[in-house]
């Protein structure tokens, strides 16, 4: 089993380019661009396609907080099949205390297949 994709990046910080807020992404493998659709929602986009939709995202998130005093957030990864596809995977971050969705300063995650 191989580690197919994985990518370091900050949900809190995007640029415009052609009309999709891009993440920055400190660091990554196989990973053309994350793209912040809503707040806390992110499309995670390969480089090279997957060969079917059956692949395992794992992964960390950190600065969920929002400012406002949660102590904790968490990744939901996916949260349905039409959420992954051979090009691209969602991903969001909310708080724990009320499950709002938040912008997290650091996301790293990884695709095994």
């Amino acid at each position: 089993f191989a580690i197919r994709a994985w990518v370091n990046f900050n949900g809190d910080s995007v640029t415009s380019i052609s009309s999709e807020d891009c993440c920055a992404i400190r660091a990554s493998g196989n990973i053309s661009k994350v793209v912040r659709t809503a707040t806390g929602t992110y499309t995670v986009h390969f480089i090279t396609a997957m060969p079917d939709a059956n692949y395992v995202v794992s992964g960390l998130g950190g600065g969920l907080f929002g400012g406002s005093g949660a102590s904790n957030g968490y990744l939901n990864l996916g949260g349905s099949a039409a959420a992954y596809s051979t090009t691209s995977f969602l991903v969001s971050t909310q708080r724990t205390d009320n499950d709002a969705a938040v912008n997290a300063s650091k996301v790293s995650l990884i695709v095994v297949r």
